[in-house]
């Protein structure tokens, strides 16, 4: 480590003792127990994409992801140095989910300095960023992106400069290229800059839309691939169409982000719903308030994307034709929300009223945080301990069958690779099986009949009694994929 970084992070740590706390606890947290999870299927897919040479990339992107591949060639560099392990994978997002945690602290002394280690506090223990900083996927750099979009944006509503509206402009261009749902971001900035700058003049606003028309122009290169992906069979196992209870869900999940729970817990819907009306109430009340008192400049600038963000997606959906709210997407809003809850609780004209606030808030960030890491033990499916037993327990001339697609990518690429494994009835809405590379996903049925033997993994345990077991290749031969 340099020696001038070293100094400057000892002064931090001298003159904001805090802060360097909770730091230093945010940090702590992202790589405990890194790789103790499993590696689920589309972290499977991560690694199978970002382990192809380098040119096959974007292709296997377009076949097997939804993104574009920028984090695909990064992950690429990473594995590269540190290795294809999943906790090497998983540590480069625990390295930008650090890097988030920074960016947002700057966030937080710009808009809501007078609250600023509360609204740190709660981006330090949210369930929802430390989850997503312990998988390997996009997530943890999309919203590294989103944070240094919504820095820049406030940079600009302090002080216009063409440096600014730079970077502004560079930090859209890279959060395209992570994730379709940075769209949504850019769109919803650029309307609060239309609507902030309304009367700052015709020369601001052309300059406002002209720095999303060059950002607009860097992602023509890949609009052909969006609409490529767009029409593959649409798997919407985890996306639901946008309503008032699934916003509230989504805002619920920013402080209570438990692994699974929502595939075994759904909130009843009149208290979710009840969540997001309370949350687009306050929002709109502070937009329709009339112009921001000095001291108060950022309440709309936190509002807005409150309550643009679920008619954005509902437009969406429209253009679409496909439900697009998932909880993972909605990365981009976590820090507006964090900033807006401190913002308010120190609004609160009772002192009793913002301390129960404070104390409220932060305890269900910790229980959150605490639950999570609990239950992703819990309730991880543990297929490091399965591919043992298939080791140890199965025919090494037995062929592994999947009657289900969740498993079989991480087990076939990484955790029993020496293996032959093939899918019964592929789910052609979950992956473009044909473009995985090695041997093919799936054989035929005389094929499959005449295989020596066959151990059968049935998590749902819809064909046989036991989720494992060695069964008759000639009988899954018959087994009729239309069920």
């Amino acid at each position: 480590m340099p020696f001038g970084l070293f100094r400057r992070l000892l002064y931090f740590a001298r003159s904001r003792p805090l802060r360097a706390a909770l730091f230093s606890c945010g940090v702590i947290v992202r790589f405990w127990r890194l790789g103790e999870r499993s590696l689920w299927f589309d972290e499977a897919k991560s690694l199978v994409v970002a382990a192809s040479p380098l040119g096959e990339i974007a292709a296997r992107t377009r076949s097997l992801e939804g993104i574009p591949p920028l984090y695909f060639y990064l992950l690429h560099a990473w594995m590269g140095i540190f290795g294809a392990s999943a906790s090497a994978a998983r540590a480069f997002s625990a390295v930008v989910g650090a890097a988030a945690l920074a960016v947002f602290g700057r966030l937080c002394r710009r808009v809501v300095p007078e609250r600023a280690s509360f609204a740190f506090f709660l981006g330090v223990f949210s369930s929802y960023w430390i989850y997503m900083a312990q998988e390997a996927r996009v997530y943890s750099l999309y919203l590294l992106a989103s944070l240094f979009l919504a820095d820049a944006l406030a940079a600009l509503v302090e002080d216009w400069s063409a440096r600014r509206a730079a970077m502004y402009a560079l930090v859209g261009a890279f959060g395209i290229y992570l994730h379709p749902y940075f769209l949504f971001t850019l769109a919803i900035t650029a309307l609060y800059g239309a609507w902030h700058w309304r009367r700052s003049g015709a020369r601001r606003l052309a300059s406002w839309t002209g720095i999303h028309a060059l950002i607009a122009l860097a992602y023509l290169p890949w609009l052909s691939s969006l609409l490529s992906q767009m029409s593959r069979p649409d798997d919407a196992l985890l996306r639901a169409p946008m309503t008032l209870a699934g916003y509230g869900r989504i805002l619920s999940g920013f402080f209570f982000d438990v692994p699974f729970l929502d595939l075994l817990v759904r909130a009843p819907r009149p208290v979710s719903s009840l969540l997001a009306g309370g949350a687009l109430a306050a929002a709109a009340f502070v937009l329709m308030r009339g112009p921001p008192q000095a001291n108060d400049r950022w309440g709309s600038f936190l509002a807005f994307p409150i309550v643009a963000a679920p008619i954005a997606v509902a437009l969406g959906e429209i253009l679409a034709r496909r439900a697009l709210a998932q909880g993972r997407y909605f990365a981009f809003l976590s820090p507006y929300v964090y900033l807006f809850v401190a913002w308010g609780a120190g609004r609160l004209k009772s002192a009793l009223s913002r301390r129960a606030m404070t104390v409220g808030i932060a305890a269900l960030a910790l229980a959150g945080a605490g639950v999570s890491a609990w239950a992703a033990g819990r309730l991880d499916p543990r297929l490091g301990r399965l591919a043992g037993y298939l080791r140890s327990a199965a025919d090494r001339r037995a062929v592994i069958v999947h009657a289900e697609s969740y498993f079989y990518p991480s087990l076939r690429y990484y955790y029993l690779v020496e293996r032959p494994q093939i899918l019964l009835c592929p789910d052609q809405a979950q992956a473009a099986w044909a473009s995985f590379p090695g041997y093919p996903a799936f054989v035929d049925r005389r094929t499959l009949a005449r295989l020596p033997a066959c151990v059968l993994i049935d998590p749902l345990q819809r064909l046989t009694a036991a989720p494992v077991g060695v069964v008759s290749c000639a009988a899954l031969a018959k087994v009729d994929c239309g069920r």
